[in-house]
């Protein structure tokens, strides 16, 4: 019963940590300056996403780690083949969870106006990797 509790907080994190970067990323793409800085209504919803990203997102992600390698190791399976790409792919995950992070609080500051145009490829990157990762872990190919 313990590993399946586990194994269910896992999965909830991993879905908040995901569904956040995802609703991070796809904010970041959309956004269009305007002459100066942006203005106040996209201003309190940057502002709202950095408290998200702070509160829930890390979080998630931190436990989602947590829980992830409680499992490997209740499982045995850090000799797996599957579970080094998985880890290869989450490592992947976590630097795009600082890249938006750090683009987020960058453009919640009126010295930069717009996030690197290579984060508009994040929400195609997130949703590859999750699948990947997803498929590693359902079908353990090595």
């Amino acid at each position: 019963m313990t590993y399946l509790l586990i194994k269910a907080g896992h999965i909830v994190a991993v879905f908040v940590w995901t569904g956040g970067m995802l609703a991070m990323a796809a904010l970041l793409a959309a956004l269009r300056p305007v002459e100066g800085c942006f203005l106040l209504p996209e201003a309190r919803l940057l502002e709202a996403a950095r408290r998200w990203q702070r509160r829930a997102i890390t979080p998630a992600m931190l436990a989602a780690w947590g829980l992830g390698l409680t499992l490997a190791g209740s499982g045995h399976w850090f000799a797996a083949g599957w579970l080094h790409a998985k880890f290869a792919l989450v490592l992947g995950l976590s630097a795009l969870h600082g890249l938006l992070a750090a683009s987020l609080r960058r453009v919640t500051v009126k010295d930069v106006r717009k996030p690197s145009a290579a984060l508009r490829l994040a929400p195609a990157g997130l949703l590859g990797a999750v699948a990947a990762i997803i498929a590693l872990v359902v079908l353990k190919p090595f």
